[in-house]
This record gives structure tokens, C-alpha cells and sequence, in this order.
């Protein structure tokens, strides 16, 4: 499937927070921090129409002992952790998984949510990189302009692993910047 970047639509912040409600009533005090991470996070900044969310568990739970609740919500198994102590289940645009109050939406765009082990570091330099980008605008007119510039490469073809390494060089430099 080809990559497509889609100028920012401010109702994807507001999908986020309506999102985030959704598995911390699933989830409870499982997750000591839900955050909306990601390019739709960044105002202004042109993305992949699919949301990032970040949960981060409490210290004795293990990511893949509260994935089933997901799976019959019919979120996809990735099949695999994309990173130690992290696992992605992903879900295509549809209805939200508890029932809403009248007149808020009942439909979500997709998205991917990233169950992270406690003390993880992965969701906290997403933080770190989201806060930066809504920071600098220098830093994000970089990132989006090599963002096109990956897509243009990549995008049409199988290349979304390529899509995605082509950004880490440029994310651990904003990250290692940050840290000084």
C-alpha cells in the first residue's frame, strides 16, 4: 500500500482525546500514562492519517498479557513486538470500543496503540520528539520536508520499513540535541 501524507487536520487532536478514553476505561489502572504521540500530534505538521498512542503500563504488567481485551475489539495482532517490552496492536477506522453519550462521536479514524513495559524508554523520546516538533517550527518544516522527501522515494512501493529507518537518523539527532 502506497504512502500518503495528508496536510494536519486539527480533529485529529481531538480524536486522540476521545481515543484515549476508550482504552484507559479498558484498561484502568493497568496504565499509568496514555499520551498522543506521533506526527498527528504536531499541529500543523502534514502525516499519515493514522493515530499514535502511547500506553504505558504500571511495572508489573507485561504488554502482551492485556492485548486479547484488544484483539475482540478487533484490533490486529501485529504478531510480533516491534521492540522489547512493546507491542503495537493496530485498528482501521470504525467504531469506538465502549458505547459513546449521544452527540459525541462514535467513529475514530485509524491507529495504532503501542503497549510499553514501565521504565521503557521508547515512549518517553516520542514525548521528548512530538514536544520538540511543537516547539521548533524550524526542526518540524525539517522533518516534514524529509518526510515528502521519503515518501517520494518510498511511498509508491513496498517501502514502508525503508520510509520509516530513512526518519531515525533524523529523530536520534533532534533526541541526542535535546539531551545537551
Amino acid at each position: 500500500m502506497a504512502i500518503k501524507l495528508f496536510s494536519h487536520d486539527p480533529d485529529w487532536i481531538k480524536q486522540a482525546g476521545l481515543l484515549i478514553f476508550d482504552p484507559s476505561r479498558l484498561l484502568g489502572d493497568n496504565a499509568s500514562r496514555i499520551d498522543h504521540v506521533g506526527s498527528t500530534a504536531v499541529p500543523g505538521l502534514t502525516a499519515k492519517p493514522k493515530l499514535h498512542i502511547d500506553i504505558t503500563l504500571r511495572p508489573d504488567i507485561e504488554p502482551v498479557s492485556l492485548c486479547p481485551p484488544f484483539y475482540v475489539r478487533s484490533y490486529a495482532n501485529p504478531g510480533f513486538v516491534r521492540r522489547e517490552g512493546e507491542i503495537q496492536p493496530t485498528r482501521p477506522a470504525g467504531r469506538r470500543m465502549f458505547p459513546c453519550p449521544p452527540g459525541e462521536r462514535s467513529t475514530l479514524m485509524a491507529h495504532r496503540l503501542c503497549l510499553c513495559r514501565a521504565g521503557h524508554t521508547a515512549p518517553k523520546h516520542r514525548r521528548d520528539f512530538r514536544d520538540a516538533l511543537r516547539r521548533d517550527p524550524v526542526i518540524a518544516a525539517n522533518y516534514q520536508q524529509l518526510k515528502q522527501e521519503l515518501v517520494a522515494r518510498f511511498g509508491p512501493a513496498e517501502g514502508r520499513e525503508r520510509y520509516n529507518s530513512g526518519k531515525t537518523s533524523f529523530i536520534t539527532n533532534v533526541l541526542s540535541q535535546r539531551c545537551t
